[in-house]
């Protein structure tokens, strides 16, 4: 939960900027105005009395909408968990498992793994249950599920962008943000793990190990062993200079409002 959280967060600071540009122009042309509340509720107000359908007739209508939304759902649900299996029948999996598997070796994780990234990539109930039945640590478990909740799936996402059709919010953004959050969320975990976890049971548990020679070049192996060891400090002097940087801003941009 606190990966997940964190996480969102870290996207919105990540976006924080998307649109800035064109929202600053379209108020240079006065095409739309500074939000306010009470802004919000004269919209409110004009909205109920443009409205002429009954109580009842708003009631059905509501209870419509979200039965055929359910229904849009549930049929996404199936239709991404059909194909997925349809995939593995015609042995398409195996030949997409390579790319999975690479960024698995690639963050030292195991490549059993494979199979369920790739089904959660799809569908995100049934690539959970594969993770959770792979034998492998919870740690890793939790790394992959995260990610997998994070990314929400192409289920997920197929049932957003078919709402997001009728309207004129882009999917774009909502694709590159559940991307992130996978990947904070994955990252979360791993930070998180152990202080959280298994601080009080093994304090001498790691989640980067260091690499042996014979693996890979020596100037990567050295790099890498340096930043295991100095790995915390690095990301705690981040921090701290984000928040500095982060303060000086808003109290400049403050004194200038």
């Amino acid at each position: 939960a606190s990966a997940h959280y964190l996480g969102n967060l870290a996207v919105g600071l990540t976006m924080r900027s998307y649109g800035r540009k064109e929202e600053q122009h379209l108020r240079r042309r006065k095409t739309i105005p500074f939000p306010s509340i009470k802004d919000a509720l004269h919209a409110l107000h004009t909205a109920r009395l443009a409205e002429k359908r009954p109580l009842g007739k708003i009631l059905g209508d509501a209870v419509t909408s979200s039965v055929q939304t359910l229904l849009m759902v549930g049929g996404f649900i199936i239709l991404f968990s059909v194909f997925n299996r349809l995939l593995s029948v015609i042995q398409l999996t195996d030949i997409l498992s390579v790319f999975t598997k690479g960024a698995l070796t690639l963050f030292q994780l195991p490549a059993k793994l494979d199979i369920p990234l790739l089904s959660g990539m799809f569908e995100i109930t049934l690539g959970s249950k594969l993770v959770s039945e792979t034998d492998v640590s919870l740690l890793q478990k939790a790394i992959i599920v995260s990610f997998i909740l994070g990314f929400s799936g192409f289920s997920v996402q197929a049932q957003v962008a078919g709402i997001l059709s009728e309207t004129d919010i882009r999917f774009k953004p909502f694709f590159i943000a559940r991307l992130l959050q996978g990947v904070y969320a994955a990252v979360f975990v791993m930070l998180l793990w152990k202080p959280l976890y298994i601080a009080w049971h093994d304090p001498y548990q790691h989640v980067f190990k260091p690499l042996n020679s014979g693996e890979m070049p020596t100037a990567f192996i050295n790099g890498w062993n340096l930043l295991v060891q100095i790995g915390p400090a690095v990301t705690l002097c981040a921090l701290f200079t984000y928040i500095i940087i982060f303060s000086y801003r808003l109290t400049n941009g403050t004194k200038k409002g």
